[in-house]
């Protein structure tokens, strides 16, 4: 054997997966600092701990995680059964001993409640930060129509949100297009908020006709179910810190990973917080 790693951090969404008695994949794209597999129809992402960990993720130390990116092609073989994953090289193969692995709880708090005056607080707050946040999306370069955006926070009918989710998925370039992150932050506050149920039925039809990058697929699918990732749990800490310095801080650290990603959630974000404030939900 190559390597045999023996601790790391799995989500909890794949717990279940992970149990399976046999199934075979294959290494699908090798970034500089992490890779995603393929096994069966679903895509699993192994970063260090570096890197928040993915919602469909794994997460080893930054020498193993080097380590196998050197020594890791794509189309390489890749084999689960029964929590230990096997990736197969050219010079030997790497074992990954899933079940000697911590597991970290990505599943959202659907008990948690936050009253109108929290986000009312959250919103104005958030007001000091907004021509950053827009300064640092990817608005621009994707070309992202402003009508759509404020469509979002008021459509009298569903086909009116059909409409703006199947414009904005795959809107824009990279790993997750800023239209995208856009509808992750937007449906993220939603699903805080408990008010998600026809946005939920929307974008997970649209997905079916896989209109954007399959990375970006997988993280929004994991959404649907309740599943996020590490970084986006900076997101609900917004909603509970009034101080500006505190709030400044977490802002840093959040848009601090990828590009324009972070800024483009945290659009979506605030066109959520919109959403249920316009329309005085009752969350």
């Amino acid at each position: 054997m190559l390597l045999s790693i023996l601790n790391g951090t799995k989500s909890n969404f794949l717990s279940l997966f992970f149990r399976q008695k046999l199934a075979v994949g294959y290494v699908k794209q090798v970034f500089k600092h992490s890779l995603n597999i393929k096994i069966g129809e679903q895509l699993i992402h192994i970063g260090s701990f570096k890197q928040p960990l993915s919602s469909y993720g794994i997460q080893i130390n930054e020498l193993d995680c080097h380590r196998i990116i050197e020594a890791v092609q794509p189309k390489d073989r890749v084999r689960l059964k029964q929590n230990q994953l096997m990736i197969y090289t050219e010079i030997g193969f790497i074992g990954l001993e899933l079940q000697l692995f911590n597991e970290k709880n990505l599943k959202l708090d659907k008990n948690k409640q936050i009253s109108v005056e929290e986000l009312q607080h959250s919103r104005l707050t958030l007001n000091k930060f907004e021509a950053r946040i827009n300064e640092g999306s990817g608005l621009i370069q994707s070309n992202i129509d402003p009508f759509v955006l404020a469509g979002l926070t008021k459509y009298d009918h569903i086909e009116q949100l059909v409409l703006q989710v199947r414009y904005l998925l795959g809107r824009g370039i990279g790993l997750t297009p800023t239209g995208d992150d856009i509808l992750y932050g937007y449906t993220l506050v939603r699903l805080l908020c408990h008010h998600a149920e026809d946005l939920l039925t929307v974008l997970q039809a649209e997905l079916k006709q896989i209109r954007t990058t399959e990375v970006s697929y997988y993280y929004l699918i994991t959404l649907i179910e309740g599943f996020v990732s590490e970084q986006a749990f900076y997101l609900e800490q917004i909603l509970f810190t009034h101080d500006l310095i505190d709030l400044e801080h977490i802002i840093d650290k959040f848009v601090s990973y990828g590009h324009t990603s972070g800024f483009d959630l945290l659009i979506g974000f605030l066109c959520g917080l919109d959403y249920i404030l316009t329309n005085e939900v009752k969350v």
